[in-house]
């Protein structure tokens, strides 16, 4: 009898010293902290099924815990998700556009970790289809007339676009045959060098799921400078009193003309210059019983300046 008490006393003895030292084994938790790895934190999304990331503790634990709230955890409105995970260090869930904060706690029998909070945004997803997006052309501007052949073609970015389309063509995009550039580009602008002629050009921008609408705009290069104008008023050797009516004929190209005068044969000696839109000019302040000559100069819309027309005498009279 003796002997079955103390077997009874032993047994007892071993089990609680089993509980003792289980309890012993159990790491306190409560002053670590779970590493979040993704979403990176103030990440804004459009995407919303998202999978969320952690490093895992070299401690022993029971699990790990998902937790998502809107707006934030010092003012939770809603909690979003509060998830276990007892195998493995990742989560999928999906959420709908909003404010969140995110953590992972580490727990265990006696203890959890301390949260490291994250802040994401959800976007609504139609921000992300470029379908409903106007892209901005910067430039050239519309209905541009220049006499540069390297074009840099600018525009604004979208933020959801990853890429952008570029299409030149001459005179338009009527037939495929007619594009001189069809590029997939990265950034926002593109050059290319281009020849004499009307063009119309375009850009949309891209992403893995959308695109957008072509914004368009015309581009005309023009090399061929205007043909020199025509003097007809005073005629050749006239004799005239102040004030004199100068008047000419010019390239329907023109856009601007320069008109010289001269108070020499050898056009050295420069008494006036002026620019005018006109195709007249009323002359005053001459020295009378003296002879002028006199010339002009056209330049068109794109900057391309033509010949000097003949030069031709008069006289001014008492």
């Amino acid at each position: 009898m003796k002997n079955k008490f103390r077997y009874l006393i032993g047994m007892m003895s071993l089990l609680l010293l089993g509980v003792g030292c289980s309890d012993i084994l159990v790491p306190d938790l409560s002053e670590e902290v779970v590493t979040l790895k993704g979403p990176v934190s103030g990440l804004e999304s459009s995407q919303q099924t998202l999978t969320f990331w952690w490093e895992e503790l070299d401690l022993n634990v029971d699990g790990y815990r998902l937790e998502i709230v809107s707006p934030s955890f010092d003012s939770v409105v809603q909690l979003i998700a509060q998830v276990e995970i007892t195998e493995g260090n990742t989560a999928e869930e999906s959420l709908s556009a909003g404010i969140y904060q995110w953590t992972v706690i580490g727990y265990n029998a006696n203890s959890e970790t301390k949260p490291m909070l994250y802040d994401l945004i959800v976007k609504d997803d139609s921000t992300a289809n470029l379908g409903s997006q106007n892209l901005a052309l910067v430039e050239p501007v519309e209905n541009l007339v220049t006499n540069a052949t390297n074009i840099n073609f600018l525009w604004q970015e979208l933020e959801d676009a990853s890429s952008y389309k570029i299409q030149v063509a001459s005179p338009d995009f009527s037939n495929s045959t007619f594009f001189v550039v069809n590029e997939t580009v990265l950034t926002d602008n593109y050059s290319a060098i281009l020849t004499e002629g009307d063009y119309r050009w375009r850009v949309r921008a891209e992403n893995e799921t959308s695109i957008s609408t072509y914004t368009e705009r015309t581009l005309t290069i023009d090399l061929t400078p205007p043909e020199a104008p025509h003097l007809l008023n005073p005629i050749a050797n006239d004799s005239i009193s102040l004030p004199v009516m100068l008047t000419w004929e010019v390239d329907p190209q023109s856009k601007m003309d320069t008109l010289y005068v001269y108070a020499d044969e050898n056009l050295d000696v420069l008494v006036l210059k002026q620019a005018t839109a006109d195709t007249f000019f009323e002359l005053n302040g001459l020295t009378e019983m003296e002879d002028y000559y006199w010339r002009i100069r056209s330049v068109d819309e794109a900057g391309n300046t033509g010949d000097y027309s003949a030069s031709q005498r008069f006289y001014i009279n008492d």
